[in-house]
C-alpha cells in the first residue's frame, strides 16, 4: 500500500511540474524582443481581484500594465521590440501600456493576430512592422456608458479635462 501510494503522489508530482514547464508565460524575452501574448493567461500572482487566471485568456488585462513596466524597468536597455499577439481586451489597460511602449522607444510587431485593443499597443511603436501572415483587426470603440463615465471620473484631475468635452476631444 505504501509503495502504491508513493507512486501516486510521485505521479501527480510529476504531473503538476509537466504542467508547470507546459505554461507559456503571457510576457517573455527573446534575445532583445520582448514577447507579449494574450492567450496565455495572466500569472495567478498579479491579479488581486480574485480573478481565475483561465478568465483572463485572450484579453489584455489590467495586470499586463504593471508586469510590462515592471519587466522594462529592469530590462529596458535590452528590450527594442515588443511582438504583439492578442484577441484585444480592456481598453483602459492598452491606453496605458501604450504609453509605456511610447515612453520607452519600443518597435512593435505583429507576426499572427492582433485585433482590437492590441492595435493601440501596435500603433504605439516607435516602428512598426506587420510579418508577413500577420493580422491586424480593427473596429469601432465599444465603451458602456457607465464604464465611460466611470473612467472619466477616475482620471479626469490626472489628466487635467475641465468637462467631458475636453475628455472627447
Amino acid at each position: 500500500m505504501v509503495g502504491r501510494v508513493c507512486g501516486l503522489v510521485t505521479g501527480a508530482v510529476l504531473a503538476v511540474s509537466a504542467g508547470a514547464a507546459m505554461a507559456e508565460p503571457r510576457f517573455r524575452i527573446d534575445g532583445s524582443v520582448l514577447i507579449y501574448d494574450t492567450g496565455n493567461p495572466v500569472d495567478a500572482t498579479v491579479i488581486t481581484d480574485g480573478t481565475p487566471p483561465a478568465d483572463t485568456v485572450g484579453e489584455i488585462a489590467y495586470e499586463d500594465v504593471g508586469v510590462l513596466r515592471s519587466i522594462l524597468q529592469r530590462n529596458g536597455d535590452r528590450i527594442e521590440t515588443l511582438r504583439l499577439t492578442s484577441d484585444g481586451g480592456f481598453i483602459e489597460a492598452a491606453y496605458e501600456m501604450a504609453d509605456i511602449i511610447t515612453d520607452y522607444g519600443l518597435a512593435t510587431e505583429v507576426q499572427g493576430e492582433c485585433a482590437s485593443a492590441c492595435a493601440i499597443l501596435f500603433l504605439a511603436g516607435d516602428r512598426r512592422t506587420l510579418q508577413r501572415g500577420g493580422r491586424i483587426g480593427l473596429h469601432p470603440a465599444n465603451w458602456a456608458v457607465d464604464s465611460l463615465r466611470n473612467y472619466y471620473r477616475d482620471v479626469q484631475a490626472d489628466y487635467g479635462w475641465e468637462d467631458e468635452f475636453a475628455f472627447a476631444e
